[in-house]
């Protein structure tokens, strides 16, 4: 096994990520979450899901790789992970997290015993600059879908000509999602909007819809309502479509940083309005993301092949 990509932290975006730097490299074994297996198996990535209920032995069965690639999360960096990062050189695959997390004593050991890199796919926080250990800074990772047209992305979504869509993508827990779901039917009704939430997550029944990835259809939609999450924010900015982001409070995923400057609503008044006003006809410029996945597998490749890095080679491909 050459690489492996851990990305058990139990969101979607974990995965996403892994599947966007392994499908770029073209060879890896991605680890998450079994219900996430069907993502892998329609990109061709290699993947592997510990037994449920999680066995901490199972991660001690895995083969040794070439490279140990972990994308963020608590327990990977100080529980189950130790044993195997103990066998193989790491990087860890960053996003912007609460400075505290990094910092935490144990985590902040961990992170400059174990790991040769640190990778942050977006800006650190300044005081993240105290970690001891070498970073490379790199645009976000993301799939990047081949995109449908409009035409096409509501003929997928099933909108009717001439109706305009409120377009909702689901993160989070189930009951997270149900309730910003039915939130949106309301708002739809009242604006007189046609309603469609991508969900992962949640049964499969009008107006919730299991497309993937979501950003094939966001050309679709004349306003998009997401939380702040990583994927949601970078591909709907790239996209040039209107959004509306409802932060989550996470423990650890900064999403309030990540939307500050962005348009916000921090209760169902102030969603609505906010709907209304961009369906009258706001224009949204994209905004161009250099293709992280890609610089990524580019570093990659060039540690597995010469084990170590230059830094004017980190410097060229990042």
């Amino acid at each position: 096994m050459r690489v492996l990509y851990y990305a058990l932290g139990g969101g979607h975006g974990h995965v996403l990520r892994g599947l966007a730097v392994l499908s770029r490299l073209g060879h890896g074994t991605l680890i998450g979450p079994r219900r996430l297996a069907g993502w892998a198996e329609t990109l061709g990535v290699d993947y592997l899901a510990p037994p449920e209920p999680y066995d901490l032995e199972w991660i001690d069965a895995v083969p040794t790789p070439g490279l140990l690639l972990v994308d963020v999360f608590p327990r990977g960096v100080v529980a189950e992970l130790p044993p195997l990062l103990a066998r193989t050189p790491a990087w860890l695959v960053s996003r912007c997290v609460s400075p505290a997390y990094y910092l935490h004593p144990p985590v902040r050991a961990a992170i400059s015993r174990c790991y040769e890199r640190v990778v942050w796919t977006e800006p650190p926080p300044a005081a993240l600059r105290a970690l001891d250990v070498p970073r490379t800074d790199i645009p976000p990772v993301m799939l990047r879908p081949p995109t449908l047209t409009r035409t096409e992305a509501r003929r997928e979504l099933d909108v009717r000509a001439g109706h305009r869509l409120l377009l909702g993508l689901g993160s989070g827990g189930i009951e997270q999602q149900a309730r910003l779901c039915r939130l949106l039917a309301k708002v739809a009704a009242r604006v007189g909007a046609a309603l469609r939430f991508v969900s992962a997550e949640l049964p499969p029944l009008p107006p919730v819809t299991p497309v993937f990835p979501a950003a094939r259809v966001l050309a679709a939609a004349d306003v998009v309502v997401t939380a702040g999450g990583y994927h949601a924010f970078h591909e709907t900015r790239a996209a040039g479509v209107p959004t509306i982001f409802i932060p989550q409070r996470r423990r650890y995923d900064d999403q309030w940083h990540r939307v500050a400057g962005a348009r916000v609503a921090t209760d169902p008044r102030e969603l609505e309005a906010l709907v209304r006003r961009l369906l009258d006809g706001a224009v949204v410029t994209p905004q161009p993301v250099g293709d992280g996945a890609a610089a990524l597998a580019r570093l990659v490749e060039r540690r597995m092949q010469h084990r170590v890095l230059a830094k004017e080679e980190i410097a060229s491909v990042a």
